[in-house]
């Protein structure tokens, strides 16, 4: 254990982990104040801390508040009480950044230049009240030009542009990995349809998550966490319900009725309905745009359940209600996911989820396990879905998420709709009416909004 996380460790009462467009961040305060912030997986990380995440901690909600707004380039300061600590070397540089005048530009190298070379010594903090909010702030005015937090080099953007522009790039091999990834997961829709008429709703959704389990469960324990999955195991088994129980029966049971491609196509609605709970339940109100683009994608898709839904008897109603019940359980899970597990062992939560949605289905899918025997072509559709379409789907999802952060790993949800009509196409033969194309581009184009993929900042972007 480093000098700097003992240090931090006794003087932390809470920290949390706060998601932006250039990866999370790990907040710690302490009594009198936030004592560092720090992305995952930098070069000066202090390891993990003693403190207890806490997102509801008042100071900690309001860093994160700060840093969203920021990020989303809707403010240019931090008005946050501060008890930093870290080396002599390392506090002559902050306060070197604050002495930085606005519209001035410096590197990280100038500055260490300037000081000298880092001198050895015990770390220990000093209280500094609240950042000046005008004079000698690290944030210069909007009107003038910006530094960037992680880079301290200005650019005439807005910061939430500069922040996606440099984020983690994606290379060859991680976009080869995303489309195959939405490959999968569009090929789940066509494996629930040749196997939801065989093994039913029920037991197909137990046998899918119970393979998945199989799958997960054994790199758990050769990564040597399952110490998480036994800490947090309450929250997980919520997660395994509303992120896998009940959205994979919903999907199965709709699988019996109306096409793999317009189940994906109602899917990719899920980051709507995680943008209303957020704005609901974790008061994360989105911006003028992203409020523009939830309307959007809701017109979409009541537009296009509007076009489909028949609830007469042989109609495709109830399926529908079906999808959309598992999207708003996704929207549900992700915000939970977020307020409970932050912090957490991606890999603990998938294949703890996993393992929760089993036992869950477990008695369900004896008492409707099917009086005859599936076929094996059915049972190789559910392995296939199982084993690829969950268990190795969810490895390479958290391997991208590492690889090129979320922003850009939330790019497959486009993906997975164009994969799931490709395959009903190729092997069940199904169409693509013109109804289902204007509904997927307008529920498209509302979650790009929603969730900032599209925006202003985007298109300054552009622009330059």
């Amino acid at each position: 254990m480093s000098t700097l996380t003992d240090t931090l460790n006794k003087v932390c009462t809470a920290q949390a982990l706060v998601d932006t467009p250039l990866g999370p961040v790990r907040v710690a305060r302490t009594a009198a104040g936030i004592a560092g912030l720090w992305f995952e997986g930098q070069k000066h990380h202090p390891g993990e801390l003693a403190a207890p995440m806490c997102d509801d901690d008042p100071l900690l909600r309001r860093a994160a508040q700060a840093l969203q707004r920021y990020f989303a380039g809707e403010a240019d300061a931090f008005d946050l009480p501060l008890d930093l600590h870290g080396t002599p070397f390392q506090r002559s540089v902050w306060q070197a950044l604050l002495r930085i005048p606005a519209g001035r530009t410096c590197s990280y190298g100038e500055i260490a230049q300037a000081i000298g070379a880092p001198a050895g010594g015990a770390c220990r903090g000093r209280r500094r009240g609240p950042q000046p909010r005008l004079a000698g702030r690290a944030l210069p005015p909007r009107a003038r030009p910006r530094r960037l937090a992680h880079r301290l080099r200005g650019r005439r953007a807005t910061q939430a542009g500069a922040a996606v522009a440099r984020g983690p790039r994606v290379k060859t091999a991680d976009l080869s990995e995303l489309i195959g990834l939405a490959a999968l997961w569009g090929a789940s829709f066509l494996f629930m349809r040749l196997g939801a008429a065989e093994f039913g709703p029920v037991a197909l959704a137990a046998v899918r998550v119970g393979g998945a389990a199989l799958v997960l469960l054994p790199l758990l324990r050769w990564r040597g966490q399952f110490g998480e999955l036994r800490r947090h195991w309450r929250s997980i088994f919520v997660v395994g319900i509303t992120n896998s129980a009940v959205p994979f029966l919903c999907f199965s049971y709709a699988a019996l009725s109306i096409t793999a491609g317009l189940s994906s196509i109602f899917n990719a609605s899920t980051p709507l309905f995680a943008a209303v709970i957020g704005w609901w339940w974790l008061k994360d109100r989105p911006s003028g745009p992203r409020i523009a683009g939830l309307a959007i994608g809701f017109a979409g898709v009541l537009g296009l359940a509007w076009e489909k839904a028949s609830f007469k008897p042989g109609g495709s109603g109830w399926a529908i209600v079906a999808c959309l019940a598992a999207a708003l359980m996704y929207g549900l899970s992700a915000n939970y996911t977020k307020r409970r597990l932050q912090g957490v062992a991606p890999l603990a939560v998938a294949a703890g989820s996993q393992l929760s949605a089993a036992l869950v289905l477990a008695l369900p899918a004896l008492w409707w396990w099917p009086q005859v025997m599936p076929s094996a072509h059915a049972w190789a559709m559910v392995a296939l879905l199982a084993v690829l379409c969950t268990g190795v789907a969810y490895l390479m999802y958290f391997r991208l998420i590492a690889h090129v952060g979320p922003a850009n790993a939330i790019t497959v949800t486009f993906l997975i709709p164009a994969f799931a009509v490709l395959w009903g196409w190729l092997f069940l033969a199904e169409p693509l009416t013109a109804a289902m194309a204007v509904g997927c581009a307008v529920i498209l184009l509302g979650t790009a909004l929603a969730t900032g993929v599209l925006g202003p900042s985007r298109f300054a972007k552009l622009k330059q």
